[in-house]
């Protein structure tokens, strides 16, 4: 496999440094990997989709340290504006199928299902009074569970979000 990817590697370099024929490259050429990038909460939803969602203008996302479980990784994304919160989870390397992991990782046996956001969904407010709403999708060989919580009320919101980070897994 490593003699496959050394490939196109090579060849970006070639043609990014002006080298394999034609005009030199211009200095100001940005070269996009040909791998995905890599996995961050924060990536899944802009500063602005939650300040959009919720009307909190000055919204900052806080990147969570990835924690590691083994096969599962659990990465986290913190959006604040002084009391106001959202938080988004994303646990990947799950095997369970979506439902199981999702039911597994909803911690309220009275979880209801939330339509509309595109994959197993389930949701319900904390005892705390915070909205939460999780759910699972299967992506190749793993599951991908995501969670979102914010202020209570506010499902729709983050079912909506939900939709939008449930387009990027």
């Amino acid at each position: 496999m490593f003699r496959h990817m050394s490939v196109p590697v090579l060849l970006t370099a070639l043609l990014a440094t002006g080298c394999g024929g034609g005009k030199p490259a211009p200095s100001n050429l940005a070269v996009k990997p040909t791998f995905p990038a890599p996995l961050t909460a924060c990536s899944l939803l802009s500063e602005q989709q939650v300040a959009s969602a919720f009307g909190a203008a000055g919204v900052k996302a806080e990147e969570q340290q990835v924690t590691d479980l083994g096969e599962k990784k659990v990465h986290g994304c913190a959006y604040r504006r002084g009391s106001f919160v959202v938080v988004v989870t994303l646990i990947t390397g799950v095997e369970a199928e979506p439902e199981d992991a999702v039911r597994d990782n909803a911690r309220d046996p009275q979880a209801s299902p939330v339509n509309g956001v595109g994959g197993y969904a389930l949701g319900y407010r904390s005892a705390l009074g915070q909205e939460i709403v999780v759910s699972g999708v299967r992506r190749a060989e793993e599951t991908r569970v995501t969670t979102i919580s914010g202020p209570g009320g506010s499902q729709d919101k983050l079912a909506a979000l939900l939709r939008d980070i449930l387009t990027k897994l």
